[in-house]
């Protein structure tokens, strides 16, 4: 990354982008029915929703009417609305689907500490491990974080304290995406 930007800077700008495609939020809509499984076995959960974009899926599709929680949070440090980071008390389940891939490797292990609060239930999130289709305006890749499972499994291990699920993608194939769940 450049020096004279930063990372929440570019997002921002991409955010802003008259492309309205960008990052809105809808891959959710891909895992929607495990996170739905995650909240029957954890009812009245708040669930944060970490790195949620423009949380398109909620405004404008209404998939918080198939989850069973007291309240969605949400938080994305490119939009405006949503920055401010919640405290980690205010919080009872992480959902973070198409992020961690977007946080340099330097900040994941802060992530994961965040996330795995003593007060957290669930956590469900997606990694992939591929190149994006957009670049920032230096031309690095917005996947900033491309690591092997082996990489992202040592970091969880030390930081999981609760019932998480991860789908790994190492590529855009689907056939090639594993899910890892593991049961604290």
């Amino acid at each position: 990354m450049r020096q004279d930007t930063s990372i929440i800077d570019e997002y921002k700008s991409i955010h802003q982008s008259s492309v309205k495609i960008k990052m809105v939020g809808e891959q959710i809509m891909f895992h929607i029915w495990d996170i739905q499984d995650f909240t029957n076995v954890h009812p009245a959960t708040t669930m944060l929703d970490f790195g949620c974009g423009k949380a398109y899926a909620y405004f404008t599709r209404k998939i918080d009417r198939l989850l069973n929680v007291h309240k969605i949070i949400f938080y994305d440090i490119g939009i405006e609305q949503f920055s401010k980071k919640p405290k980690e008390e205010d919080f009872s389940s992480v959902v973070s689907v198409d992020v961690l891939e977007h946080i340099p490797e330097e900040e994941i292990a802060d992530t994961f500490k965040y996330w795995y609060s003593e007060n957290t239930e669930f956590v469900f999130a997606t990694i992939a491990a591929y190149p994006a289709k957009h670049t920032f305006s230096n031309g690095e890749n917005v996947h900033v974080n491309q690591n092997s499972w082996a990489w992202w499994s040592a970091l969880i291990d030390r930081y999981i304290t609760c019932h998480s699920k991860f789908v790994f993608m190492p590529s855009q194939d689907s056939s090639t995406w594993r899910t890892y769940e593991i049961d604290i």
